[in-house]
């Protein structure tokens, strides 16, 4: 009875981090678009360069493959929840 606590509390423990984490990384992606865009804006105005515009895009794209990869560990942590609380059995 004990383990199961246990397990439950580390379970959910874990998903309430990745659900931090994935809010967290969001609110970069959402800066690094921000960011992209007002370089694109210059680049169109001939105010920066090709470069700045494909390192702001690189950058952006990084961290959206980073909050990919988190989403699919919080949806591991919530599978994780759901068995440690007996579903599926």
């Amino acid at each position: 009875m004990v383990r199961a606590l246990e397990d439950v509390e580390n379970a959910l423990v874990l998903y309430f981090q990745e659900q931090e984490r994935v809010r967290v990384i969001a609110s970069k992606l959402h800066a690094a678009t921000i960011e992209r865009n007002l370089i694109a804006g210059k680049y169109a105005s001939g105010l920066s360069s090709e470069l700045d515009l494909l390192v702001a895009e690189k950058n952006r794209l990084d961290i959206e493959l980073e909050l990919t990869l988190v989403q699919q560990s919080l949806s591991t942590a919530t599978v994780t929840l759901y068995k440690a609380l007996g579903g599926g059995w």
